[in-house]
């Protein structure tokens, strides 16, 4: 995860390569979601480089030249006004998502080339009708909590990062050393900031949120196909449809390819993130529960209600990350295709997998234990191993073993074997996996 100042630096070397070119693209676009420090990135930077900070949060663009640069009347009074300002040679515009005359702004932005460097700033990355340099800020990983607190479980990062996506803004509304449940106990109460972001993002982006609201919280209940949700919500499938679209435009939903009874590979509809996940299935049904300080038995159901839904959702998220960007950089010369839904929750002699996949020469065979209770045991891999033998020898086979439990000495008997991966929430933050961890 990168931290403000290797962002600034970012800055720093694109606008001084633009500037002293004097042509180029001499645009950037900033992007992502709220709470990622876009601004506080802006405002430092200024503080330390200077330049020039416009916002058009809550601003009527008709009104925007003038009240930015007095007597401006215009967009083309404006750039002509701009070239005058002293310290100019950075200028930031924020919050462009929330401009209505985008066209005639950008349409001038290309007079300011080689005389400014101008930085856009946009929850999403939009296309823009003419070359950008783009950068995007990336949301915190487990990894980077485990280095600003090395007394962090890795079990409780993988937490705190399942319900907040690792946006900084959700993150440090948790405090790294104080008891997970101590923090859940905060994160949860009336008037949070935590429990404030879904309803402000989703007004933020919709004038009537409440339709979107019904299908976010169909989906988090398990009602995933767009039949289940119009006969959750009583829209008709079109309206349905159209919603999904918008939803999935915004960035609040994901799609998944799942297999139903009858095999048949069906598209399935989910709340994007942990974050979502959290606040619709565990908090938006419940709110009168948290009107008040948690009592210590609703913790205690909610803290288990976290690890069902949430904390198990992230942590194959990860697992499956860690194969598609390690597996084949460990054991494997070919593609595993984990694109191929097909391929997923296959029963092989007995024995339960999350993903099989056969080849001429190897067989891949991918198993997540996602709860506290379950462990690789001696037992169970000798069960697995008995299960897959039957058709290619053990050495023509590749394991992946994941565990969000801590794994017990047993396991390095297995990693010393060559063709078995076991991986455990420790494990995550080795130093083979610190980069992989920061891709997700």
């Amino acid at each position: 995860m990168k931290r403000i100042e290797e962002y600034k630096k970012e800055i720093v070397a694109a606008a001084n390569d633009c500037l002293k070119r004097g042509n180029g693209p001499g645009v950037m676009q900033l992007y992502g979601r709220s709470g990622m420090g876009k601004t506080l990135l802006a405002r430092q930077y200024l503080k330390d480089h200077g330049g020039l900070y416009f916002s058009f949060r809550s601003l009527d663009a008709a009104f925007a030249p003038r009240i930015f640069i007095p007597d401006c009347n215009s967009w083309q009074d404006f750039f002509v006004e701009i070239r005058n300002v002293k310290n100019r040679p950075v200028i930031f515009f924020d919050d462009m998502d929330d401009r209505n005359d985008k066209e005639i702004f950008l349409e001038m932005l290309p007079q300011l080339a080689g005389i400014a460097y101008v930085i856009l700033i946009y929850r999403r990355k939009v296309t823009l009708p003419f070359e950008t340099k783009d950068l995007q800020m990336m949301p915190l990983t487990p990894a980077s909590l485990r280095r600003s607190n090395k007394n962090l479980k890795a079990l409780d990062a993988l937490r705190i990062i399942a319900l907040t996506d690792g946006i900084p803004e959700l993150v440090s509304q948790f405090d790294l050393n104080k008891d997970f449940a101590e923090n859940i106990r905060s994160v949860f109460s009336e008037g949070s900031l935590y429990l404030r972001y879904s309803s402000e993002e989703l007004s933020r982006e919709f004038r009537s949120p409440e339709s979107y609201n019904t299908l976010l919280y169909g989906m988090a209940i398990g009602h995933n196909r767009i039949s289940q949700l119009a006969e959750f919500s009583g829209y008709p499938k079109n309206k349905v449809d159209k919603y999904l679209k918008a939803l999935d435009c915004a960035d609040f939903i994901e799609t998944k390819q799942r297999k139903d009874d009858a095999g048949q590979i069906r598209t399935h509809y989910y709340p994007k993130g942990g974050y979502l996940r959290t606040w619709y299935h565990l908090y938006f049904p419940q709110q009168k529960n948290f009107c008040e300080p948690l009592n210590d038995d609703t913790l205690s159901e909610l803290l288990l209600q976290i690890d069902e839904h949430i904390t198990k959702y992230y942590f194959r998220k990860c697992c499956w990350q860690w194969l598609r960007y390690c597996g084949r950089e460990y054991f494997w010369d070919s593609p595993i295709a984990l694109d191929n839904a097909a391929q997923y929750g296959m029963t092989i002699n007995g024995i339960d997998f999350d993903f099989v996949q056969h080849d001429k020469d190897r067989d891949v065979y991918v198993k997540i234990l996602d709860t506290a209770d379950e462990r690789f045991s001696k037992e169970l891999f000798h069960r697995i191993e008995t299960a897959t033998t039957k058709t290619k020898p053990f050495y023509n086979n590749v394991y992946f073993l994941f565990s969000i439990r801590r794994a017990g000495s047993y396991v390095e008997d297995l990693r010393n074997l060559g063709s078995v991966a076991v991986v455990d929430a420790d494990n995550f933050f080795t130093n083979e996996s610190i980069k992989l961890l920061e891709r997700i």
